[in-house]
């Protein structure tokens, strides 16, 4: 989650320093990066939250059944 708040103001302090040097092609792509980062990283965030909490919330399905009650069915199957 913290790359959720670094990684935009990153790129931003990245941008603003190349324009100050005055690296036009180092601007643009990281212009592009920014702008992609903020359409793609929700969405991720969201997602890889989602699958977490599916998850948790999915109990673990064991088999109750003993021996014993499986002959018992069998029996009165056969019957």
């Amino acid at each position: 989650m913290i790359y959720a708040y670094i990684s935009p103001l990153l790129i931003v302090t990245l941008i603003l320093v190349s324009t100050i040097f005055i690296i036009d092609w180092l601007t643009k792509v990281l212009i592009y990066i920014f702008l992609v980062n903020l359409m793609v990283l929700p969405g991720l965030l969201l997602f890889i939250e989602e699958a977490k909490d599916k998850k948790l919330r999915q109990p673990s399905i064991k088999p109750s059944i003993t021996k014993e009650e499986k002959q018992d069915v069998e029996k009165n199957v056969n019957s």
